[in-house]
């Protein structure tokens, strides 16, 4: 009889949407999630009616949704999950008695009479068994990553990361007698490291071919469409430095005209809403305290902040920048089209600046037409576009 495995958690991030779920349904599963929750990580007996838990939820839900609500509420392996139902259908089918091991941490007592039909229940690995089953079919693959070799194992990389170490230590290099290693001084680096001139003379040729190209572009004008809107979504190009890299001589400036906060000011959106009108406002973090005050500029009042939970970052300095965020704005009374949408929603993040599909959906959700897309670069349905580079994303 072996073990149940320790419960790994994946490391994903995921929501589910409980709107999708039948209106009769829901609270039944929004209940029996509270029941799992309340027994997980707990003592034996507690962890198989985690798995009752677990079956109940499957047979209420529609077919292909109870893989991504248990992702969503306990981010567990596949393998881990498929264990314990089997475990708790072993149990009510009375093939186990009692004293089922599931954490190895609590001590596992022995069935007093050894049962034939448990080994036909115990079909499934722990991760630990799965991993060298797939390094022994395997053996010349060991070159990939913990992460991929976790992902098509279905296990975490910690399971991987420990396997490699058991099994696979870095060897120890005894050291030569009588030759004494010193440790190389580091170079002394004065004043700053210039980059290599055909570096610079690259980046500063496609700097100014930048510069024309927005000159252009600022140039060129779009006039204001003649209508009013219920709802707007602006992204405005905020004044900003884009770090400069020499890896990457090519990536200078910013491929549009930014406007000041003052170009924003004078910027004619009133004239754009009807009397009663949302306002979506893109900002990124150093602006967000201006984009409060040009909404109130503008004549709407903040009402929240929706984020875009982005599935990559960058640091500049302490925090990973990971997201990106809209105030949500009114003018007048215009209530949303669906109460109880989240402010929050993940997406991929595309081209600079390039905004989600993910969000115009959430928005087409909550604000009536007709919509207008501000400073666009790219044709949406249910949405008209203002901007100069209105078919930048074709």
């Amino acid at each position: 009889m072996t073990d149940l495995v320790a419960i790994e958690p994946i490391a994903v991030q995921m929501v589910f949407d409980y709107d999708s779920l039948d209106n009769d349904i829901r609270p039944q599963v929004q209940a029996l999630i509270q029941r799992g929750h309340f027994h997980l990580h707990r003592t034996n007996e507690e962890m198989l009616a985690f798995g009752d838990v677990l079956l109940e939820i499957k047979t209420l839900l529609p077919h292909g949704q109870f893989r991504s609500l248990i992702d969503a509420e306990y981010g567990l392996p596949d393998s881990t999950i498929t264990y314990i139902m089997h475990k708790a259908k072993c149990r009510k089918s009375e093939i186990e008695n009692a004293n089922i091991g599931i954490l190895p941490k609590i001590d596992i007592e022995q069935p007093v009479e050894p049962v034939e039909e448990v080994e036909e229940c115990v079909m499934l690995r722990t991760p630990r068994e799965v991993v060298e089953e797939w390094f022994t079919k395997y053996p010349t693959l060991t070159h990939l990553s913990n992460r991929e070799i976790a992902k098509r194992c279905g296990v975490t990389e910690g399971t991987v990361r420990n396997y490699k170490k058991e099994v696979f230590p870095e060897p120890i290099v005894a050291p030569i007698p009588g030759v004494v290693e010193e440790e190389a001084p580091l170079p002394v680096v004065e004043g700053t490291i210039e980059p290599p001139e055909d570096v610079k003379a690259a980046r500063e040729a496609k700097r100014q071919q930048q510069q024309e190209r927005n000159e252009q572009l600022k140039t060129k004008g779009v006039d204001l469409p003649p209508d009013t809107y219920a709802c707007l979504v602006v992204d405005p190009p905020w004044p900003m430095q884009k770090i400069e890299r020499d890896l990457y001589p090519n990536q200078v400036g910013f491929e549009y005209p930014t406007m000041d906060e003052e170009e924003l000011k004078d910027f004619q959106l009133p004239a754009l809403a009807a009397d009663s009108c949302h306002l979506y406002l893109w900002t990124t973090q150093k602006h967000l305290p201006f984009a409060i005050r040009l909404a109130e500029h503008w004549g709407f009042k903040y009402q929240c902040l929706m984020t875009w939970v982005k599935n990559v970052g960058f640091t500049p300095y302490s925090w990973m920048y990971s997201t990106e965020h809209v105030l949500f704005c009114t003018k007048g009374n215009l209530p949303l089209l669906r109460q109880g949408l989240r402010l929050d929603f993940s997406a991929k993040r595309r081209e600079h600046s390039r905004k989600p599909d993910e969000f115009y959906d959430l928005v087409k959700e909550a604000s009536p037409e007709p919509r207008l897309d501000v400073f666009s670069r790219e044709a949406r349905d249910g949405f008209k576009q203002y901007g100069n580079e209105a078919t930048k994303y074709v």
